[in-house]
């Protein structure tokens, strides 16, 4: 066969498609994941855009609330002791009230000594952040007199039961200074957990790189399927177009119409909005996409 008389490369392609039963549906697929490639490329960059502001909107804040770094406990962290300090709290004021209350009243009273020592906690944390010595001081004196005038309480409600009243008086005042060490303690943690804005703004880049994560791993899966998509099809032109006109040129030509057809022939997916927040940024359901 002569240059002259060697098929064109539509004439192969068009037998091709109006032959072959899977020619149609290779053709379909391949520019259907091509285009579903290209979204998700799109999609990473989205993400990975909204995950660097966000990064850089969290340490901002962060150096900005928290110049020196001395604050580096976390919201979670401090939270879950301050629910254990005041857990021990109220436990140690709960014996303390034993002998001064009667037993339906011990655990409300409880439960609100332990809210009046964490609230000198917090007064106390707010006053050393602000560098006020004063204040801080007058917090100690009273929390510390609270305390153990509690202590003394429970001393007093035993002194008919002498000599047993010694040994009431040394768990009174243990009591007394356990309480005092805890409720310093809250105050020293209170005034080191971290600004909340700083956490929610972490929370933030965190879910940012978590969609920025997802969106790379999208993105491989839909290349791989993409590149799988288009070698059967091109692997199927190839043959065909081997088996019709063996010539290198017809060869190359009937591929680079292949894959023109592969890309006119696919969907054209709607561009993800450059505003769009990232979660927004599922994948491709329904017309998605871009060019």
């Amino acid at each position: 066969m002569t240059a002259a008389a060697a098929p064109l490369p539509s004439d192969i392609l068009g037998r091709l498609l109006a032959s072959h039963p899977e020619a149609a549906s290779l053709l379909a697929e391949a520019g259907h994941r091509r285009a579903l490639a290209e979204h998700s490329a799109l999609v990473t960059v989205r993400t990975f855009q909204a995950m660097q502001v966000a990064r850089l909107g969290y340490e901002q804040l962060a150096r900005r609330l928290d110049p020196r770094h001395q604050r580096p406990t976390t919201v979670p962290a401090g939270l879950a002791i301050l629910a254990g300090v005041a857990a021990g709290l109220a436990v140690i004021s709960g014996v303390e009230l034993t002998r001064v209350l009667r037993a339906p009243m011990i655990v409300p009273t409880a439960v609100a000594v332990t809210a009046a020592w964490l609230t000198g906690a917090w007064l106390a944390a707010l006053a050393k952040r602000d560098g006020r010595r004063g204040p801080l001081a007058v917090i100690a004196i009273v929390t510390s007199g609270a305390s153990l005038m509690l202590a003394a309480l429970h001393v007093l409600m035993t002194l008919p039961r002498w000599p047993p009243v010694w040994r009431a008086a040394g768990a009174s005042v243990l009591g007394g200074v356990l309480i005092i060490t805890l409720t310093a303690g809250a105050a020293v943690l209170m005034a080191r957990i971290e600004p909340s804005a700083v956490f929610s703004r972490r929370r933030t880049w965190k879910r940012a790189h978590a969609e920025y994560q997802a969106a790379v791993r999208r993105e491989q899966a839909d290349t791989e399927a993409a590149t799988l998509a288009g070698e059967a099809w091109l692997g199927l032109v190839r043959s065909q177009a081997a088996a019709v006109a063996g010539q290198p040129d017809v060869l190359r030509d009937v591929v680079a119409l292949a894959l023109t057809l592969q890309e006119a022939g696919r969907p054209r997916l709607a561009p993800v909005p450059p505003g769009s927040e990232p979660s927004g940024l599922a994948g491709p359901a329904g017309p998605s996409g871009q060019e």
